[in-house]
């Protein structure tokens, strides 16, 4: 079979839902489908590659080889479709689009979802602005920017969840060797998710901290870190090279939500409108694929 008929792009959706919820139940609740139709997908998929995709021996769905190589190829065979579909359809956009996210966000969803909107609509402006969420939450609502990428305390219930990740304590143990308190902190600035759980989390604990850096970027709480002089609380997937600081030593931190702001009393724009829902495409794409794409 030629390999334009195998690639049916329903049956390689399919695929990608299974594979991104390991589980052909709660693909089917995703597609709105039942899961013998999702099952009748995949075995009509394996059935024209000529390879098994999935192992079905154990309760939670795997991949086989051959499924970890297909999955890549298919996530960007659904990427230029959709793209195809949105350049050939929607109106030719201009104008501008103000966008805000945290510095720690920037590196994230952004950079893929500011690469695909530039595809489609080359002739809109695009700003990039980078701060704490709240101040550019107000900001937006005060008709200077478009939207925001930031983050919240969960259950905060104020922007839309885009993932709910664990914070945990980076930095060099070493740092903390005759330590007792006050506990030495590299920090986001006053108005920060981060600072507000860390700083909770130690007073729960009846710990008590000295901040000795401040810093608005990523780069300058990592130069404290990498100088041994203090430890930062990041979200998992953020730290890079930084070490995790056992949970032995510090109060657990809770996890934070990564969240999609829009304005509460006016519509989006089209610009927009179209740039947030390829953040919500993007985010249901694994962290490390996002960084690799």
């Amino acid at each position: 079979m030629q390999s334009a008929a195998a690639f049916d792009l329903q049956l390689i959706r399919t695929f990608v839902t299974v594979a991104d919820h390991v589980s052909f139940t709660a693909a089917a609740d995703a597609l709105n489908q039942t899961q013998s139709t999702i099952s009748q997908q995949i075995k009509r998929l394996e059935t024209r590659v000529g390879k098994p995709l999935f192992e079905r021996s154990t309760r939670v769905v795997v991949l086989t080889y051959e499924g970890t190589i297909l999955l890549d190829y298919s996530r960007s065979m659904l990427r230029i479709s959709d793209e195809a579909y949105h350049k050939i359809n929607a109106p030719e956009l201009s104008g501008k689009l103000r966008i805000a996210a945290c510095d720690d966000l920037t590196t994230y969803w952004l950079p893929q979802a500011l690469k695909r909107f530039r595809r489609m609509h080359s002739n809109v402006r695009l700003e990039v602005h980078v701060g704490l969420t709240d101040p550019m939450v107000a900001m937006m609502q005060d008709q200077r920017l478009d939207l925001v990428l930031g983050k919240q305390m969960v259950g905060a219930a104020q922007g839309e969840v885009l993932a709910t990740e664990q914070l945990v304590w980076a930095g060099d143990i070493s740092t903390l060797e005759g330590v007792t308190d006050p506990i030495p902190l590299a920090l986001f600035p006053d108005g920060c998710v981060y600072r507000r759980a860390a700083t909770e989390a130690l007073a729960q604990a009846e710990r008590s901290w000295d901040v000795v850096c401040t810093s608005p970027s990523l780069a300058g709480l990592q130069a404290a870190v990498d100088a041994g002089i203090a430890i930062t609380p990041m979200v998992d997937k953020f730290i890079d090279d930084m070490q995790v600081v056992g949970r032995h030593v510090l109060p657990d931190l809770p996890k934070v939500e990564l969240a999609l702001f829009t304005p509460i009393n006016r519509k989006l724009s089209p610009q927009a409108t179209l740039f947030c829902e390829l953040l919500r495409q993007i985010s249901m794409t694994p962290f490390n694929l996002v960084c690799s794409s």
